[in-house]
């Protein structure tokens, strides 16, 4: 699933989010295999942490958030992936990437950030290791 857009006016209430889990067959839980999300942001971030208080342990350590295409491509094939173009276009179409950029927070160490530049759009993608309830490493791309 391709979260870039992602913001406070897509979120699901919990309420919606227990009533599809009590609404969702066993089996179906079951043989879930994986959920991919891509492009991570920030305001996706904070809302899997409210998310995760809704999720069975069993559908939480099947959730996994490639840090990019290519890292994606180790899970499926490419061949088998038929994403979007709009998805795709985010890696391929970047002209100039920036990298040894460093975030400086206050208090953190810095952290590294690569800018992605294209014809449509400028993507800021910062890697970090994290546990957010749900996966152990996030890749956010504001």
């Amino acid at each position: 699933m391709d979260v870039t857009g992602f913001g406070p006016s897509n979120e699901i209430s919990d309420h919606n989010i227990s009533q599809f889990l009590q609404l969702l067959p066993t089996d179906t839980a079951i043989g879930l295999c994986n959920l991919y999300f891509v492009n991570v942001n920030t305001a996706f971030r904070r809302y899997t942490k409210t998310l995760s208080r809704q999720l069975t342990s069993r559908i939480a350590k099947r959730i996994i958030f490639p840090s990019g295409l290519h890292e994606f491509n180790e899970f499926i094939a490419p061949s088998d992936l038929r994403l979007p173009k709009s998805t795709t276009s985010l890696e391929a179409d970047a002209n100039i990437s920036i990298v040894g950029v460093n975030k400086l927070t206050p208090g953190k160490p810095p952290a590294p950030v690569l800018f992605k530049i294209g014809h449509e759009v400028i993507q800021i993608v910062m890697v970090r290791m994290t546990y957010s309830g749900i996966g152990s490493r996030e890749t956010s791309c504001d």
